[in-house]
């Protein structure tokens, strides 16, 4: 108590260049802290051999990623038609499976209507875009909670440093000193940490490696698909477009490139902020590939800095997804 009490009390110049040392310090601990919470601790191994195409797409492309590789499948098994940036049922209509509540939902959506585009059939189907989220391996990616926590440690020294600057504010109007400098700097710091911390990159580097190992893993399956996709069988196919993005979707998967275009990140987050089961967990940069928090209730899915663009980093590969902020 009596180090702040020190502290608030320091004449004006000198205040002012202890507190933006204390602010800049305080930044470095929130980003090496939002680091070390982001290492993940998954057995690699296993979790890769664990993850199946629709994981994939989520770990990396978060949500839209996995309304995608619905998209796909649903092509591959002729249950859907694309004609330029529309989506119909193919006719005459096949039987619905269930095992799979989304691809069963894109169909029954579907159904409703003579065609849709990518952006008009996510309403049907947002509630069910965390389901394959919540099956990822653990340590590949933060849940909810643990991104919840990882924002407020990682803003917790910024916020104490502002916080005596706040009180330094109100000790200076109440004796009448002038108060514009550290009104400034309060003003710039909350706009630093704000933007720093704002959102979180939810892949842990441990999902970024395991994403790697796959598309080097598959290297063969990359430059099969991106020749002609036709030359793969169906899981195959998928798996390829789940990994690699945009640039698998060639032979008869090539018209849902035009779709897939057509989608924005604007679209998919607005839907996805009426979900219930998202809450607005989802931002995307496409400077990186790697699902992002924004903080928010009630998800359990992840975001991605952009969609994994094939490079051995985790990279920025096709189908841009979202990797602001990561950590």
């Amino acid at each position: 108590m009596s180090d702040m009490v020190a502290f608030i009390t320091l004449k004006g110049p000198v205040f002012f260049l202890v507190y933006l040392a204390s602010f800049a310090a305080a930044i470095l601990l929130g980003v090496l802290i939002r680091r070390q919470r982001l290492k993940g601790d998954a057995d690699l191994d296993r979790a890769i051999d664990r993850l199946d195409a629709y994981q994939t797409a989520t770990l990396r492309d978060g949500p839209r990623g996995a309304l995608f590789a619905a998209l796909v499948e649903l092509k591959l098994q002729g249950q859907i038609e694309v004609e330029g940036d529309k989506i119909k049922r193919t006719a005459p209509k096949t039987s619905i499976d269930a095992s799979n509540p989304l691809t069963r939902g894109v169909l029954e959506t579907l159904d409703n209507f003579d065609e849709l585009s990518v952006a008009d059939i996510t309403p049907g189907v947002a509630s069910k875009l965390g389901m394959h989220t919540d099956t990822i391996p653990q340590g590949l990616l933060l849940t909810s909670s643990q991104a919840n926590m990882t924002l407020f440690l990682a803003s917790l020294p910024a916020i104490l440093v502002m916080g005596m600057g706040v009180i330094k504010l109100f000790r200076g109007l109440s004796i009448g000193k002038p108060i514009m400098f550290i009104l400034l700097a309060l003003i710039a710091s909350g706009y630093i940490t704000y933007h720093l911390f704002r959102k979180l990159s939810r892949i842990t580097r441990q999902g970024k490696t395991a994403l790697a190992i796959m598309e080097n893993r598959y290297a063969a399956l990359e430059a099969t698909a991106y020749r002609n996709a036709d030359m793969l069988e169906d899981d195959d196919a998928l798996l390829a477009f789940a990994l690699f993005g945009d640039g698998a979707l060639t032979g008869r998967l090539e018209p849902l490139r035009a779709a897939f275009d057509a989608l924005t990140d604007r679209d998919t987050m607005a839907e996805l902020r009426k979900s219930s089961s998202f809450g607005g967990f989802y931002a995307y940069d496409c400077a990186t590939p790697i699902v992002v928090y924004t903080g928010g209730g009630g998800g359990s899915c992840g975001s991605s800095c952009g969609s994994s663009c094939g490079s051995s980093c985790g990279g920025c590969g096709g189908g841009c997804g979202g990797c602001g902020g990561c950590g």
